[in-house]
């Protein structure tokens, strides 16, 4: 699965949007900063931890987690947005030092790496 986070934004949004199409009453500052967050614990499960996932998932969360902070007032961007730039920053320092897949292998590559040839 390559880069699952703009997808999976969308997705969300979607739903967000019919719900308000439905005449649910949504908060939109609570539900997008969860619909980051979730999309950032989506692109962790789903891609493993990869070079883009180890950085995608934890900015998305972070960005969810900010944006609630800012609606109930908690932090101002004044503070959000610098915390932000040091976790970007450790993010990619953790992706170009570590010796993580550039992708997830597939499942047969993995079956075929662990088991051998396969059973007739």
């Amino acid at each position: 699965m390559k880069n699952t986070a703009g997808p999976l934004i969308l997705v969300l949004l979607g739903i967000a949007w019919l719900l308000h199409e439905l005449g649910w009453r949504i908060e939109w500052e609570v539900l997008g900063a969860a619909a980051l967050a979730l999309a950032g614990v989506l692109v962790l499960a789903l891609e493993g931890f990869t070079k883009s996932s180890v950085v995608n998932g934890p900015m998305l969360i972070f960005a969810g987690a900010g944006w609630y902070a800012y609606h109930e007032r908690w932090f101002s961007w004044n503070l959000i947005l610098p915390v932000a730039v040091i976790l970007l920053g450790i993010c990619l320092v953790l992706s170009r030092v570590s010796n993580l897949p550039v992708r997830r292998a597939a499942r047969a590559d993995r079956r075929a790496a662990n088991d051998g040839p396969p059973l007739r």
